[in-house]
């Protein structure tokens, strides 16, 4: 929510604020209607402009996205096993309920993007930058974020057994009743007071 009185500031409750600072002002992306349906399998889609594309619901399954931009993107409910989107641009995409098993995300930017609800097991995040995204209820098992930025995360109830949080910085993000078992944890920078036991 956000207040504003005349010669004040703007405050806004409850979320990270750069993120919602740029949904207050209208987050400033192009408009564009672009929906993909029935994409072939395994497309590449590599060094695209793909700002506010809409893949809902689709099959991607080995999909390449490397290196293109796709801020403000919606994913919600695709099929993502496998697809690799490395070094792509996801700022503010909608990626909540969809499969990604084995997709890889290394050195993304998928800062204030929606995963919420995700099964994301076995994928790759490795320095990925992942600072003030919604993962809440996501399926992390086994999924790698060594050197990862997750500042300010939402990351409560996410299930993070075997993953890989080596060196990965977390900050200030929300980490309530996730679930850290035999998660690796080595380096990793935590939330002020977070405790891993009985986790």
């Amino acid at each position: 929510m956000v207040h504003q009185t005349p010669g004040t500031v703007v405050v806004i409750d409850q979320q990270p604020i750069s993120c919602a600072l740029e949904q207050y002002l209208g987050s400033l992306a192009e408009t564009s209607n672009n929906r993909y349906d029935r994409t072939p399998h395994g497309e590449d889609y590599s060094h695209s402009s793909l700002r506010n594309a809409s893949f809902t619901r689709q099959n991607l399954e080995k999909a390449k996205f490397g290196r293109s931009d796709l801020s403000y993107a919606n994913f919600y409910g695709a099929n993502l096993t496998k697809a690799d989107f490395k070094r792509s641009v996801l700022h503010r995409a909608n990626l909540q309920n969809v499969y990604g098993e084995k997709a890889k995300f290394d050195s993304a930017d998928i800062s204030c993007a929606q995963l919420a609800g995700a099964n994301f097991s076995d994928a790759k995040f490795k320095k990925a930058d992942l600072r003030e995204a919604d993962l809440r209820s996501a399926n992390l098992r086994k999924a790698k974020f060594k050197e990862a930025d997750l500042r300010n995360a939402n990351l409560s109830q996410a299930d993070f057994k075997d993953a890989d949080l080596r060196g990965a910085d977390l900050r200030g993000a929300n980490l309530r009743d996730a679930k850290l078992k035999d998660a690796r944890l080595e380096g990793a920078l935590l939330p002020e007071g977070f405790s891993t036991r009985r986790r």
